[in-house]
């Protein structure tokens, strides 16, 4: 009979089982989160994308008005 094996010549049952435990070790650990910080990485993520869109609708409005001023030179 041919056994599964992984690239690291663990058996296919020993490896679920030590991610089963591994998984289940991690699940007791209680994390503690500070609401501050989360809210600080929020605003600052606002604030970032705010200026992304205004870097692109202002290149957008001047490549409009360079393209309209282009025309305008060639008619």
């Amino acid at each position: 009979m041919q056994r599964n094996l992984f690239h690291n010549t663990q058996p296919i049952r020993e490896a679920t089982i030590n991610k089963i435990k591994f998984q289940t070790q991690q699940l007791d650990k209680k994390i503690v989160v500070d609401i501050n910080k989360l809210l600080n990485r929020v605003k600052k993520e606002k604030k970032i994308e705010m200026k992304k869109q205004i870097i692109f609708y202002s290149s957008s409005i001047l490549a409009l008005c360079l393209f309209s001023t282009f025309i305008a030179i060639i008619k």
